[in-house]
């Protein structure tokens, strides 16, 4: 054998051996290798490759994923979009992303202003996106565990808009505490603990979730055995049945302003519900609503609201306005609604105010188009119910009125999968004198 062929064997056989002891690594690990920076004994390794192979945050053009650097507020909003809302994926930046995260509730109007997207995000706001990724987009509340408050060394110090964030992403197993078991919340986030917050989500498998639960020390005069009482028997309780709502008359409106756009109308033209005064005005909408006329059955017309209602004059006032503005951003949507319900209080400040919730649609209305569906529709009620709590108004639920079990409004209670047939606007007059 010549020492040319000699040497190309050994070759042979040390590529073979090294290609054999990667492929176990592979095996035995589940992943290989992906960035120069992220040895396979990083607690991060099995994180960044998993983003990586998602396609959520890749490294850098010279092979590095570079974990020390701090992860900003518009790259963490990146990744929670792209991880749970998917089809806001268009690839234009963390401003396209930031519009994503506002739409499905991880982040509320004027949070994270978009001037500040590229500065670093502290734990606090990082544990606030993640656990309303889970309840807010995915719909599952997170319990907190009892007790967690002991685990946690600064909890006395945790603001209050991050308490509950903070205790359920403990509870939930997304973070842990430091070193010295406080949780630091003002503490920046880097690109290796983002990745792990994230491998926490996605793969739930992966949460170590605290559940620790107080127990009170008995005293030392408490721990003689106390005497076994002797069961007396206690009669089981009649439960009394729930009194029915009240149901008042027609003329408990008479002192009532209803406000609205063409549903409203309709309400009055079909609803033989003649009580109320009503103010309608055709595709109206919260965004002109404060500067607009509005027409009345008693007259009077081109008068704003402001003319039309003196203080005194009106003791309760019920709205219903969103439907012409589900194609609009609902936080945009809110923010208008809330500022005419300031509006509202400042001109009939006796007055208790009704937000009506957006009526459903119908099925084949909803599946017709992107802006008049059941899930626009449910979105925007959600965001009202919160308002009327925030601005301490009553909050009436018209849409279980009117909706079937799947949530849509019945095709034979709609000529257009919007607007109510005639006969029908007599379960929205009835809906609310139950409901008052």
């Amino acid at each position: 054998m010549t020492f040319a062929k000699a040497l190309y064997i050994r070759f042979t056989s040390f590529v073979l051996s090294a290609v054999l002891l990667m492929s176990l690594t592979i095996m035995a690990t589940g992943t290989a290798l992906v960035f120069s920076d992220v040895p396979e004994t990083a607690w991060y390794f099995d994180a960044v490759n998993l983003l990586d192979q998602k396609g959520l945050q890749p490294g850098y053009g010279d092979g590095t994923y570079r974990p020390e650097l701090t992860l900003t507020k518009g790259e963490l909003l990146r990744l929670l979009a792209t991880a749970v809302v998917p089809e806001w994926t268009d690839g234009r930046g963390a401003v396209s992303y930031y519009y994503a995260a506002l739409e499905n509730r991880l982040i509320m109007s004027g949070e994270f202003p978009e001037d500040k997207l590229n500065t670093a995000i502290t734990r606090y706001d990082a544990v606030l996106l993640l656990t309303r990724a889970i309840e807010n987009v995915q719909g599952t509340p997170i319990a907190v565990t009892a007790g967690i408050s002991s685990r946690i060394a600064d909890n006395a110090n945790i603001p209050e808009k991050y308490l509950h964030a903070v205790q359920a992403a403990y509870s939930a197993g997304l973070v842990s505490g430091t070193s010295s078991g406080k949780f630091g919340g003002e503490a920046y986030v880097s690109r290796a603990m983002g990745a792990v917050m994230l491998q926490h989500l996605l793969q739930p498998s992966t949460r170590t979730p605290i559940t620790y639960i107080e127990v009170p020390v008995a005293s030392p005069a408490a721990s003689a055995p106390a005497p076994v009482p002797v069961p007396v028997p206690v009669p089981v309780p009649v439960p009394t049945p729930a009194p029915a709502p009240a149901v008042v008359d027609s003329d408990w409106f008479s002192d009532a302003a209803f406000i609205g756009d063409s549903l409203t109308h309709g309400l009055y033209l079909y609803g033989k519900f003649r009580t109320p005064t009503y103010f309608y005005s055709t595709g109206m909408s919260i965004y002109r609503v404060n500067k607009a006329v509005f027409t009345s059955p008693g007259g009077g017309d081109n008068l704003s609201l402001e003319k039309r209602l003196p203080p005194g004059n009106f003791k309760k006032i019920y709205v219903l306005l969103g439907v012409n503005e589900l194609g609009s951003y609902v936080g945009d949507f809110i923010d208008s609604y809330g500022t005419f319900i300031d509006n509202l209080k400042g001109y009939c400040p006796d007055a208790t105010i009704y937000v009506q919730s957006v009526l459903p649609v119908s099925k084949e209305k909803s599946s017709s188009g992107s802006v008049f569906t059941r899930a626009r529709v449910q979105s925007f009620n959600e965001a009202l119910r919160e308002l009327a709590a925030t601005k301490g108004v009553k909050y009436v639920d018209v849409f279980e009125a009117l909706a079937d079990a799947d949530g849509y409004l019945p095709a034979n209670y709609t000529w257009d999968g919007v607007h109510l047939n005639n006969s029908k606007y007599k379960l929205w007059v009835d809906y609310l004198k139950a409901n008052t």
